[in-house]
């Protein structure tokens, strides 16, 4: 929702009233899933929920570079900046990593890396409004890992919030193709 809003205001792509819609139904399924009021709803969702805007405003900037520099470049000077800005609190807080976290850590320094290339891949490629949608189906694939990593079972709640948002990121999509299906495409013109 904060990306489609900055895209609209900042970057001056159009956002039809379809678009709208879906990406609300999808924020409504994020809040089925977070419930807000309920026991669940505590700090961790709010800063998850605040952390959302600072993110917003990173894929907004990435898509203003997108503009300029490879999706390559983007993330190396993100992950440059991350280790630099990283350093300081590390100092203080620091303790060697056992062998078995050293390896988890590079497992998800990688992962990151290649989660971040993808990412400003897309945002190179399609508006930020289009991509926004899509990024919700990240809450499906953490619940999908912290079941089978975990062992935590998704209640009935983030199984239908899920659905909710799967929903609309379909429709989305579905609506892009018909999108870009309904614009000519110019002809050449023939002399002779």
């Amino acid at each position: 929702l904060y990306i489609t809003i900055g895209a609209a205001l900042f970057l001056g792509e159009k956002v039809g009233i379809r678009r709208w819609l879906a990406i609300i139904v999808g924020f409504i399924g994020t809040l089925i899933i977070v419930r807000p009021g309920s026991a669940l709803f505590g700090t961790g969702a709010l800063v998850a929920l605040v952390s959302t805007m600072f993110w917003a405003a990173a894929m907004l900037c990435v898509k203003v570079l997108s503009r300029t520099d490879s999706s390559v470049t983007m993330v190396f000077y993100a992950n440059v900046y991350f280790m630099i800005f990283s350093f300081v609190p590390a100092m203080f807080f620091w303790t060697w990593p056992t062998p078995l976290q050293a390896v988890l850590m590079v497992v998800v320094g990688v992962m990151a890396t290649l989660g971040h290339l993808c990412m400003a891949q897309a945002l190179r490629s399609a508006d930020a409004t289009v991509v926004a949608p899509v990024d919700y189906t990240r809450m499906l694939w953490a619940a999908g890992v912290g079941y089978l990593v975990f062992g935590e079972f998704p209640d009935v709640w983030t199984w239908v919030g899920g659905t909710v948002i799967f929903l609309s990121t379909i429709y989305i999509t579905y609506r892009e193709s018909v999108r870009k299906r309904s614009i000519p495409t110019a002809r050449p013109v023939v002399e002779g």
